[in-house]
């Protein structure tokens, strides 16, 4: 009986997931009908998805599926497939501004180093290797991912980094200096981070400029570029290189859009 129970319970809740796909933004009463889910277990499985970072809710009690549901569809072949598109493009970038050029993506709270051309640049910047999570707020590619996303999703981070027992995430309790670094960040045209120390980093002596990757008009993943704080200000680095790094963004989503193109023909 318990695991019968619980193979129910389990199937309810993918129901649950389901109908959110099919009808995102949906009220606990829509959701009721669609599924025939009881109310009382409507919400506490809407709370787990939330609690988790996969549902947010609106003004009007409605949920709506963040981000990280991508991750449950396409999983890892979504990730691969961006990879796959970005390294050319990051490797040519390397090649034009010498510094080490990234790739990161975004889940659970914070960005993932997913590619760096740290392993062929001549200038020897940290230790930073794929798999490195990186801070949304203490991060130039977190601080591009948050001031792009859209604001259901934004939320759902800020509310879920407030529980966050780590200190680099502890600036999400103060929403003036969030609304601070998203209005500061737009108005620049790109995301930066100066001297300050990233966990799993041996320097802090580092700069960083990045910019979004949109995809189907959302946020996709941030590329960034990292130089020595001692030999360029942020500014100078963003007057010699923002240009290369926006031309990068632009082939990545031009290719990314093409991508997209050719699947619907495939499928057709």
């Amino acid at each position: 009986m318990p695991n019968r129970r619980k193979a129910k319970g389990v199937a309810r809740t993918l129901d649950v997931l389901r109908a959110l796909n099919q009808a995102n933004g949906s009220t606990v009463a829509e959701l009721h009908a669609l599924t025939d889910v009881s109310r009382p277990a409507l919400y506490r499985i809407l709370d787990e998805f939330r609690a988790a970072g996969y549902v947010a809710r609106d003004h009007r009690g409605a949920f709506h599926l963040t981000h990280l549901v991508r991750c449950l569809s396409d999983g890892y072949r979504h990730e691969d497939r961006i990879t796959e598109v970005v390294s050319p493009v990051l490797d040519e970038l390397q090649r034009r501004v010498l510094w080490p050029t990234d790739l990161a993506l975004y889940a659970n709270h914070a960005m993932h180093l997913r590619e760096t051309t740290r392993r062929q640049s001549a200038l020897v910047i940290d230790q930073a290797q794929v798999g490195l999570r990186l801070p949304i707020f203490a991060s130039a590619v977190g601080l591009a991912y948050i001031s792009h996303c859209d604001d259901t999703e934004r939320d759902a981070i800020v509310h879920a980094l407030r529980k966050s027992e780590r200190p680099e995430d502890h600036v999400a309790r103060d929403p003036r200096r969030v609304g601070q670094l998203i209005r500061q960040t737009r108005t620049d045209g790109y995301a930066s981070r100066y001297m300050g120390a990233i966990p799993g980093l041996t320097s802090t002596g580092t700069g960083t400029i990045a910019l979004p990757l949109l995809h189907r008009s959302r946020v996709c993943a941030c590329i960034a570029i990292t130089f020595f704080s001692k030999v360029l200000k942020v500014d100078e680095a963003a007057s010699r290189y923002l240009g290369d790094l926006k031309a990068a963004c632009a082939e990545i989503e031009r290719q990314l859009a093409r991508g997209q193109t050719e699947g619907r023909s495939a499928r057709r």
